[in-house]
């Protein structure tokens, strides 16, 4: 099973990321052992692989609300694929998401997560085919509680999302590597979702996703530049006396989003961002 990239599928360039949720375990100077694995060949592969997104653009959390479904559902239409794969993503008030195939009335599970574990790809796991004519279908539950005012669905840690991301495999002679659902689903049809999808998922400190913001009212305040020093990043000023280039990057270098800095083997500063790439509420 492959990704095809290049020639005629559109997809001219390839971004790696790593996300992290939380930094501080770097802070004593532990290594960083992370990282991502490509493997590219010209020869074509017998199965494609492909992404199936499933997401929601206009759920509205009221403050308070103990539980908030956000449901999803489209009719199939394409050639059978084979998920093997799932990944869910939610911001802070997300509790599970689950999602299914649905033919002749009877669902089946694809894959089922609490977005609070970290947000990898999962093993789905039964085999299950989703063919032409079937419902693939989506459920985010949510809860407002500990909110104040209204939250709405957006790009911000403050707002919130409902996406599930199915990883599929078909035949290459019906290759369609990208497909989505933006469709609520009918009450008729998900007064059958199986309890199941309702029961969030325990989730252990340790295991949990850090590093949100607060989602205060005020942006501003998540701003780094305008955030007191540290008691250790004093301490470090003043160990490796670092001064601020007030003047630099100059005109000549416009930098988008910047995600992250770090020093190359040869000590030049390497910076990771997004250039004309911004991501809002678009991508």
């Amino acid at each position: 099973v492959g990704f095809r990239v290049g020639g005629n599928t559109n997809i001219n360039y390839v971004i790696l990321q790593v996300h992290y949720g939380d930094v501080t375990v770097f802070r004593d100077n532990h290594k960083d052992c992370s990282g991502v694995t490509l493997q590219m060949t010209f020869l074509q592969q017998p199965l494609i692989a492909g992404i199936y997104l499933l997401l929601t653009e206009d759920t509205v959390i009221p403050p308070g609300e103990k539980v908030v479904n956000a449901d999803i559902g489209c009719l199939y239409k394409q050639a059978t694929i084979h998920p093997f794969a799932f990944r869910t993503h939610t911001h802070q008030l997300g509790q599970v998401v689950s999602g299914y195939r649905v033919r002749d009335g009877k669902w089946v599970l694809i894959g089922r997560q609490s977005p609070q574990l970290p947000q990898a790809f999962y093993h789905t796991d039964t085999s299950v085919d989703i063919k032409y004519g079937d419902i693939i279908a989506a459920r985010c539950v949510f809860t407002g509680k500990g909110r104040t005012t209204v939250t709405r669905i957006g790009a911000t840690s403050k707002d919130e999302m409902c996406n599930l991301y199915v990883m599929y495999y078909m035949e290459a002679k019906h290759a369609k590597p990208y497909m989505y659902c933006m469709q609520d689903g009918s009450p008729e049809l998900f007064k059958h979702i199986p309890p199941e999808a309702n029961i969030p998922i325990p989730v252990s400190p340790d295991m949990a996703m850090h590093g949100h913001h607060t989602g205060k009212e005020n942006p501003d305040e998540n701003v780094i530049l305008q955030q007191p020093k540290r008691e250790e990043e004093v301490v470090l000023d003043q160990v490796l006396h670092l001064e601020e280039a007030t003047e630099w990057p100059g005109e000549k270098l416009k930098l988008g989003q910047v995600s992250g800095v770090a020093l190359d083997s040869k000590n030049n500063l390497v910076i990771f961002h997004r250039g004309n790439h911004v991501w809002d509420e678009k991508y």
